[in-house]
């Protein structure tokens, strides 16, 4: 399975697959695809540049804010934030994929739109 495949494969359910890897993959693709869009330095500038660029599409660059805090909160964060139990965990998980699935589920939207052209993904299919 070469690259492209791969990450098409990602955007199907397959049963048993932990749903905390697919949020982490999927938002690091969400990261990835904003970081080309804004071409900023890292993924809060390039939210920023989106945002000054397509005002239009101030709910998204909202929500792409969310996720970057929620992402780096679980991933930068774990050990140092004590407040992270199993069960507050799994709440941030749950609320990064609600958001995924908005990102991703946007008519119109610049995530939906980028991984049509540069993948033929149908991003609504992420549930």
């Amino acid at each position: 399975m070469n690259h492209k495949e791969w990450i098409k494969n990602q955007y199907g359910v397959v049963k048993g697959r932990a749903f905390y890897r697919d949020v982490i993959i999927h938002a690091s693709f969400v990261e990835t695809a904003t970081k080309q869009l804004g071409r900023g330095r890292d993924f809060q500038c390039s939210i920023k540049i989106l945002g000054a660029k397509h005002p239009e599409h101030k709910t998204e660059t909202d929500q792409l804010e969310q996720l970057r805090k929620m992402r780096n909160r679980m991933i930068h964060d774990l050990l140092k934030d004590e407040q992270l139990t199993n069960d507050e965990v799994k709440k941030v998980i749950r609320a990064m994929k609600q958001l995924l699935k908005e990102i991703y589920h946007k008519e119109g939207g610049l995530i939906n739109e980028y991984f049509d052209k540069k993948y033929q993904i149908d991003t609504k299919n992420f549930s």
